[in-house]
C-alpha cells in the first residue's frame, strides 16, 4: 500500500513564521502567503492559490471558513482546504505539532471515503473537522 504524499501548505501573513519552521522541521513543504502574493494579499487570492495549487491554508483568521461556504462552484471548481487555527498565538507551533499527524490523517480518509474535507478547527482542547458531503452517493463513515 502507498502512502498519499504529505499534503503542502500555506500560511497565511498572520501565522508565525514559527509555524513554517515546524512544519519544514517536519518534512512538509510550507510557503509564507506573504512571501508568494506579498502582504496584506485579500484571502480570496490566498484561497484561490491555495485551490489551484492544492495547497492547504493555515490561518488564524475565520475568514477562510467564509469564503469556503460562499464560493460558488462556477468560480471556483474547488477550494482548498483550511486548518483554522483557534488558538492563542503563543500556544500555535505545539499545537500544531501535536495534531499535524491526526489532521493529515483526516485529509487521508476523507479522500479515501470520496468526501471533500472542507475544514478543521483547532482549538485550544480540541479538534473540529468539517466535510462536504456529495448529496447524491451514500458515504460510509465505518472506521
Amino acid at each position: 500500500m502507498t502512502s498519499s504524499p504529505s499534503p503542502r501548505y500555506i500560511l497565511d501573513e498572520n501565522v508565525s513564521r514559527h509555524l513554517t519552521t515546524l512544519l519544514e522541521a517536519r518534512g512538509r513543504v510550507a510557503f509564507e502567503s506573504r512571501s508568494v502574493v506579498g502582504t496584506q494579499a485579500a484571502d480570496t487570492v490566498v484561497e484561490w492559490i491555495a485551490a489551484n495549487e492544492a495547497l492547504v491554508v493555515i490561518s488564524h483568521d475565520q475568514h477562510f471558513k467564509g469564503i469556503i461556504r460562499g464560493v460558488s462552484r462556477q468560480r471556483l471548481r474547488r477550494t482548498a482546504i483550511t486548518l483554522w487555527l483557534c488558538v492563542r498565538e503563543t500556544r500555535v507551533v505545539k499545537r500544531v505539532d501535536q495534531c499535524l499527524d491526526l489532521f493529515e490523517y483526516q485529509m487521508r480518509e476523507a479522500e479515501a471515503r470520496g468526501l471533500s474535507l472542507m475544514y478543521v478547527q483547532l482549538l485550544e482542547d480540541e479538534v473540529n473537522v468539517r466535510y462536504r458531503v456529495p448529496r447524491s452517493e451514500p458515504v460510509n463513515l465505518t472506521l
